[in-house]
């Protein structure tokens, strides 16, 4: 039989981080990503940086809620956040600048720093064809700040932008990729459905499947885009290796659906999902609204060989556990 000792440290661990929380957190408190270089995506508890993969774990026994997003710029290449930026030329691709005040002066089409037309006396004149600048808007432009080339001697308001990972891949401004960062928000008092849930099915199913490997809140990187995600319960047979994840707020059941099937994709293991009737019938309805066209199941979306939703009627963990357990070891003795 498996060890428990996975289990019981992720317990722990919740533990742990749940009580960091309670000390440094008001109730209904919103907790916004940052980024630092060489760090990453964290976020600041009490001083105490968090990255994802906690604020996750914490989500997931739903002690944090995701409120909203924040999208941080990345590299298109290997997706690191840590980005340099260079400001240059457009006309040489010179970095030796500098911010000026511009003026242009209309009829002769001259501009530069406002301090080139300013003479000692406090008039403006232009040091290109010596006509006095009387009023602005009729025979100069105050375009605000703007760059001057040490190098060409070019003027201009809008330099061009490149960006240097860490990696030393060069991107344009417009070739950057955005990664969108959850926003979470603490309550206090968790729901612990889904938690009690997943924890009773696990503990019979190592009872139940001796050979197999069972572990709840696993840490696993996509084979395509070797991105880090945390898999709620693991089932790991001789042939194949089933993930199991609940979806039971119908507020978001559209976005966690969407981020299963991409996890299903990106580490090529089959999920279940379990949901109550009420949300698969809900999420059915408007995926059918969105596309025009009526879906009979959710794996109509997806490749079922991939992905497989079973449904519950009780909202009593222990009662829906008692449901779907049957399906969830029927599922993980055919792999």
């Amino acid at each position: 039989m498996t060890s428990s000792r996975p289990q019981v440290r992720t317990n722990l661990e919740v533990s742990e981080l749940a009580k960091v929380l309670e000390v440094n957190l008001q109730q209904g408190q919103e907790l916004r990503p940052q980024r630092s270089l060489g760090i990453g995506v964290y976020y600041d508890v009490g001083g105490l940086k968090l990255p994802e993969s906690k604020m996750y774990l914490l989500a997931d026994v739903g002690i944090l809620k995701v409120t909203g997003h924040v999208a941080f710029p990345s590299c298109p290449i290997c997706g690191t956040l840590d980005l340099a930026v260079d400001v240059r030329c457009p006309n040489c691709l010179g970095t030796d600048l500098a911010k000026v005040d511009l003026v242009i002066h209309y009829e002769c089409h001259y501009s530069d720093d406002i301090s080139r037309f300013r003479t000692e006396h406090g008039e403006l004149v232009c040091p290109a064809c010596s006509r006095s600048l009387k009023t602005v808007g009729i025979d100069y432009g105050r375009p605000g700040i703007g760059y001057s080339c040490n190098a060409c001697n070019n003027k201009f308001q809008f330099p061009v932008y490149k960006m240097t990972c860490r990696n030393e891949h060069v991107m344009r401004l417009d070739e950057l990729a955005l990664i969108r960062v959850p926003i979470f928000k603490y309550t206090a008092s968790p729901p612990v459905g889904r938690y009690e849930l997943l924890a009773i099915i696990a503990r019979e199913l190592e009872k139940r499947l001796p050979n197999a490997s069972v572990e709840q809140f696993v840490s696993r990187k996509g084979v395509l885009s070797s991105k880090e995600y945390l898999i709620p319960l693991l089932v790991e047979g001789a042939k194949e290796r089933i993930a199991v994840t609940v979806i039971d707020e119908e507020v978001t059941a559209f976005e966690q659906l969407t981020i299963v099937m991409e996890m299903a994709l990106d580490l090529g293991a089959r999920f279940l999902v379990l949901m109550p009737e009420s949300i698969e019938r809900s999420l059915r309805a408007s995926i059918s609204s969105r596309t025009g066209s009526q879906l009979q199941s959710l794996e109509g979306i997806f490749s079922p060989r991939m992905l497989k939703v079973l449904t519950h009627r009780s909202t009593d963990p222990s009662a829906a556990a008692l449901e779907v357990l049957p399906k969830v070891e029927r599922e993980a003795r055919e792999s």
